[in-house]
């Protein structure tokens, strides 16, 4: 463990591999006491340059300093790794004291430059034991004694809670800069103020989409990792628009499913079970297992029908090469078809990066969060929509296909942060702000 102590207070570093271990392990010790400030990978391990894997250093800060580790802590090290571990030792004036009779019983008690030598020290060890004493009463100070925007009360709770929620570390980041940014010291101590506020920047970072398309037919394809649920949504929103589409123009649409799924066992099967139980329309779902197949399907069916669904192949997300793919298959003549990318509410934040990265070469028009049942925070998902300037339109849960697709709203997700308290001024205030127009 290194230990630097500096005017935010005392720094330190820990080595693990991803950002969740090493804030499960700083939680485990500190609570929410803590502020990480810096990261960079480091090699681990291996001999003579082989073998070694990378890590991630993490540097953090004691948010509240009565939790500085303790000479009892610290103590309990084989080596001392800085100077002011080796201050902190406990007892250091007894050890001196010791140490100084056993020396001056080798030398007989007579020797005058010796003792002289020993004077000298020990004069020099108290007042460095002085110096001591006097970081150890600042350690003990609160951080509403310290006038410092970095340790003050209100940004510890406030990160916490976000981390709680899962914002990934930039976002949190993020967060903080605009709070030191706009707030005084004086300011700070109003936590209701801040805490509204953040929420309110929380909710400027979303975006949603809604489609707005009128042209004939219809395009909407699902694209996405294996496992999201991309079929099951698929059905979800064709439901939804079987629902408006007969509300506007009063007739049932002429809809066409197309599976270019040939990965996942059954998939054609359920799309064709969902298509003969609502549609009383023969072929009504198709299989497009080519580019040519796919062309050929929208070539004869483009002026007959009002929409097509088309589900598409789950790969790994790293799976550069049939992502590519499939890319190519998709891409139909003549047509802009609307693409949504679907993840899961569960995700993590550094997943749901390669994801969004790597399904960009579709151009999709916005994200569609699924399984939010299972799923009790959504920073993670707040965090990389806004980092990659993504929109977002519908949440999904359940397998009800009638019921269980809701258009995203903001409003939704910052009453789904857990640990901020929003009265019902403030509420009324966001509803008025975020809510539909």
């Amino acid at each position: 463990m290194n230990l630097n102590n500096n005017k935010n207070g005392y720094e330190l570093k820990i080595t693990a591999r991803t950002y969740e271990e090493a804030r499960d392990i700083l939680f485990k010790r500190f609570g929410t006491g803590y502020t990480i400030t810096q990261k960079k990978p480091v090699l681990k391990g291996g001999f003579l340059g082989f073998g070694q894997h990378e890590e991630v250093e993490f540097t953090y800060i004691i948010n509240n300093r009565s939790e500085t580790p303790t000479a009892q802590a610290l103590s309990s090290q084989n080596e001392y790794s800085s100077p002011m571990e080796r201050y902190l030792a406990p007892n250091p004036s007894a050890s001196f004291a010791k140490n100084k009779e056993e020396l001056l019983n080798k030398l007989g008690g007579n020797n005058s430059v010796a003792n002289a030598q020993i004077k000298e020290l020990g004069s020099y060890l108290e007042d460095l034991k002085s110096a001591v004493d006097k970081v150890t009463q600042i350690s003990q100070l609160t951080p509403q004694t310290v006038s410092n925007p970095d340790t003050h009360e209100t940004i510890t709770k406030i990160q916490g809670l976000l981390s709680k929620n899962e914002f990934s570390f930039e976002y949190i980041n993020y967060i903080t800069g605009l709070i030191k940014k706009n707030f005084s010291l004086e300011d700070l101590n109003d936590y209701t103020l801040v805490q509204n506020k953040v929420v309110e920047w929380i909710g400027e970072t979303l975006r949603t989409y809604v489609s707005n398309q009128q042209r004939k037919p219809h395009v909407v394809i699902l694209v996405g990792p294996t496992g999201v649920g991309k079929t099951t949504t698929l059905i979800k929103l064709a439901a939804r628009y079987f629902r408006e589409h007969n509300k506007t123009y009063g007739r049932i649409p002429q809809i066409k499913f197309v599976s270019t799924d040939a990965m996942r066992v059954g998939a054609f099967e359920q799309l064709r079970n969902f298509g003969n139980y609502f549609y009383d329309q023969p072929n009504c779902v198709l299989k497009a297992e080519s580019l040519e197949d796919l062309q050929t399907i929208y070539d004869q069916n483009c002026n007959s029908v009002d929409a097509f669904f088309i589900d598409t192949s789950g790969y790994s997300p790293n799976d550069a090469s049939h992502i590519g793919n499939m890319k190519d298959r998709l891409s139909i003549v003549g047509n802009k078809p609307e693409i949504y990318l679907v993840v899961t509410a569960s995700t993590k934040a550094s997943d749901l990066h390669i994801i969004m990265q790597n399904y960009e070469i579709f151009g999709y028009n916005s994200v569609i969060v699924s399984k939010c049942d299972e799923s009790s925070h959504f920073g993670n998902v707040i965090s990389v929509l806004h980092e990659r300037h993504k929109s977002v339109s519908f949440f999904t849960d359940g397998q009800n296909a009638a019921k269980n697709l809701s258009e995203a709203n903001i409003i939704s997700f910052l009453t789904k942060l857990e640990g901020f308290e929003l009265n019902p001024d403030f509420r009324e205030y966001l509803e008025d702000k975020f809510g539909e127009k």
